[in-house]
């Protein structure tokens, strides 16, 4: 997911393939009763504990370095100086880590990424009423940059017909696209494998069929 090093949600695809996306799930929606939504975050979490730890620590690591370095010091310069050059490389190693998110994400260990990033996607969930569709036909396509993850969510109706590994592999298709630097090509595909389900389980019944939620999220 190289693109995601410098790139946020809004930036991470171009306009056109936005509308690409937006046309996908329009059109995959006119011939079922689910309600499609890709949704692509800067991120999960923030982290916050994981900056100030790393910068402490890097301040303590700096402290003692120039201690050894320059044992001579008399005290009167230490109380002034050790705090000032704590404070300095404190602020350094914070803002490093806040402006360099691929060091920052080396630090945090995989388990605490899915996680969050799997509590976020089911609080997403929830805040766009993906679990009110008429049919629980709701499926939450979540692409979360800062963490390289993605993640499926689906509502009771459809979960009923299928098996997780089904999600699974979706997940597993559109990483291998991100990773190709295809992302839309990769997400579009996984959306119009959703509507062969979708279509094949909950076809359209001639009513009204009205788009509940949006077709594509970006934040």
């Amino acid at each position: 997911m190289e693109r995601s090093k410098s790139l946020r949600a809004q930036q991470f695809f171009t306009a056109a393939q936005q509308q690409r996306i937006r046309d996908t799930v329009a059109k995959v929606e006119q011939d079922n009763r689910g309600e499609i939504v890709p949704l692509v975050i800067d991120r999960a979490g923030d982290y916050r504990s994981t900056s100030l730890t790393a910068a402490g620590l890097l301040a303590w690591a700096g402290l003692v370095l120039l201690l050894w370095w320059q044992p001579d010091w008399p005290a009167a310069q230490l109380a002034w100086r050790l705090p000032l050059v704590y404070a300095v490389l404190f602020g350094l190693g914070f803002a490093a880590l806040e402006l360099l998110p691929g060091l920052k994400r080396q630090l945090i260990p995989p388990a605490v990424l899915d996680k969050r990033v799997r509590e976020h996607a089911l609080a997403l969930f929830m805040h766009y009423n993906l679990h009110t569709t008429r049919d629980h036909t709701g499926v939450l396509i979540l692409i979360s940059l800062f963490e390289r993850r993605v993640r499926i969510l689906a509502d009771s109706g459809i979960n009923a017909r299928v098996a997780p590994e089904y999600w699974q592999q979706r997940v597993d298709d559109i990483v291998a696209g991100l990773h190709r630097q295809e992302a839309c090509e990769a997400l579009c595909q996984a959306i119009d494998q959703c509507h062969r389900l979708l279509a094949e389980h909950f076809p359209h019944n001639g009513g009204a069929n009205p788009n509940e939620l949006p077709d594509l999220i970006l934040h």
